[in-house]
């Protein structure tokens, strides 16, 4: 499985652009360069003919008087000095049967070459040049002139004028040189504001796009993506970052669907348990319900017959109190199974907290715990006494369980403001080492319990449902005393309120 940044090129996006950009470039200036190059080869080899031309006009008007007057031997004396003349070669002279009559010293190798182009000229009417090529001089530019003494009068002879163009390939050469220096520093120049541009334009914010696309592969969702620009890379920009918001949102809905199958799972769940424990508890009433009785009608029928003995008297009551506690928490347990609220009567709850830490004197005594209760006067609600008073009991007694070496306990009953709405709350801290974060969430699902062998996890299971079925709820936190702090909240109700 390959990764992005594994994947890339081999030659980055600017050295790609740049050899796109440079070849073109390239090829136009060398075009341009070579145009101009012929233009400048053509420019001057038409100006070399021209003055040739002119300068051969002037050597035939300076030769013709020697014609005419046959002084033969001024001839080479005026050769010799037209040879020196500024880019001329050397000057051969033919008679008027194409025969050399004189030359120059200088051109003594390109008679045989120039032999032709005289007797070619004895039949044309006007000057004319010619290039002649050379093994060992390179190209010759001659120049053919017919000598007519009088303007009338018969062709005495042909003179030739040549030329060396090497001067003209030197003076080309240095022309190719700075044609292409120029040219190369062009490309350069061009290319360099060329790529400085794309990668102002283009290259940077693609680049800048390519990291987001990064990081959204490992994961991030949260880019934001503005490159500043409103062309066709800004578009591309915003249709990236509109396509982040919507993965950003598909993501959050996912994330909810996903939270709601787990909190429809867990309830499910919860039900199966609860369901459960209804059986058990419907079982369990049935199999004490019947002997229960039987001790509670003895001890009842014991002390209607008169009793002498204090100590017997006190015991019997004790057995009396304690079945008749324990007939309501089968009661309790036979509703739970049910899933109804037992009957429902106004209730003092600080008065019903005060009473259920009394019940737990002896248990807080031989624990080593010491209990506090803060109520408030006047919290009522609404609800079944049994059940209320079996939510405490489970609550407490698991805040004394908690701390089994000593330790404090603090009940508060008080009126509370919860979502702008006034509820009763029921509060009970300890000291003990509390319940991590993590399993907060948990403590109130059946059978989960933190006391390994001791605890059956049924107790706030029972407590939570209870407290749903009088439209509470009941959640646990840290404690300021160090521990565990469980908080009920349920309706308030005026006293006398009709049940």
């Amino acid at each position: 499985m390959y990764s992005l940044r594994s994947l890339r090129p081999s030659r980055s996006l600017t050295a790609q652009v740049a050899l796109l950009l440079l070849v073109p470039i390239v090829v136009l200036l060398t075009l341009h360069g070579w145009i101009r190059l012929e233009m400048r080869r053509t420019e001057l080899h038409v100006g070399a003919e021209r003055n040739l031309l002119n300068l051969g006009r002037l050597v035939a008007v300076a030769i013709n008087p020697v014609l005419r007057d046959r002084r033969i031997d001024q001839l080479g004396e005026l050769t010799d000095g037209l040879s020196g003349a500024e880019q001329l070669r050397g000057l051969l002279v033919y008679d008027a049967r194409g025969l050399l009559m004189h030359r120059s010293r200088s051109v003594a190798s390109l008679a045989p070459l120039v032999a032709p182009l005289a007797r070619q000229a004895l039949s044309a009417p006007v000057p004319f040049t010619r290039i002649i090529a050379t093994p060992d001089d390179g190209d010759q530019l001659a120049c053919v002139v017919a000598l007519r003494p009088d303007p009338d009068g018969p062709l005495r002879g042909v003179a030739v004028l040549v030329r060396d163009l090497r001067s003209l390939d030197d003076r080309l050469a240095l022309f190719t040189r700075d044609i292409t220096l120029l040219g190369l520093a062009l490309g350069i120049i061009l290319t360099a504001l060329m790529l400085i541009g794309l990668r102002r334009a283009v290259i940077r914010p693609i680049g800048v796009l390519a990291k987001h696309a990064e990081r959204v592969a490992e994961g991030s969702l949260n880019e934001v993506v503005d490159v500043g620009r409103r062309d066709e890379v800004g578009r591309l920009a915003m249709a990236f970052d509109h396509m982040l918001r919507s993965l950003r949102a598909t993501r959050s809905d996912l994330d909810a669907q996903h939270e709601a199958a787990r909190s429809l799972e867990r309830r499910l769940q919860h039900a199966q348990r609860l369901a459960l424990i209804g059986q058990l508890s419907a079982t369990v009433a049935h199999q004490v319900g019947s002997p229960l009785n039987v001790v509670l009608g003895r001890a009842r029928y014991a002390l209607q017959q008169g009793v002498h003995d204090p100590r017997v008297e006190r015991h019997l009551r004790e057995i009396e109190a304690g079945a008749v506690q324990i007939s309501l928490v089968i009661e309790s347990l036979l509703t739970h199974a049910r899933r109804v609220r037992g009957r429902t009567e106004t209730i003092d709850l600080g008065d019903l907290a005060g009473a259920t830490a009394r019940f737990l004197e002896a248990e807080c005594e031989a624990q080593g715990v010491r209990m506090r209760v803060d109520a408030a006067d006047d919290v009522f609600v609404e609800g079944s006494r049994p059940e209320l008073e079996q939510v405490m009991l489970n609550v407490m007694i698991n805040a004394i369980q908690a701390q089994p070496a000593g330790g404090a306990i603090q009940v508060q009953v008080r009126e509370a403001v919860s979502d702008e709405q006034s509820m009763a709350e029921f509060i009970v801290d300890d000291a003990g080492p509390g319940v991590p974060e993590e399993m907060q969430s948990m403590v109130f699902e059946a059978f989960f319990t933190t006391k390994a062998t001791e605890g059956t996890g049924l107790g706030l299971s029972i407590s939570d449902e209870m407290v749903r079925r009088h439209g509470g709820t009941i959640r646990v936190e840290g404690s300021p005393l160090g521990g565990a702090r469980f908080v009920v909240r349920l309706p308030p109700t005026r006293r006398g309120s009709p049940t």
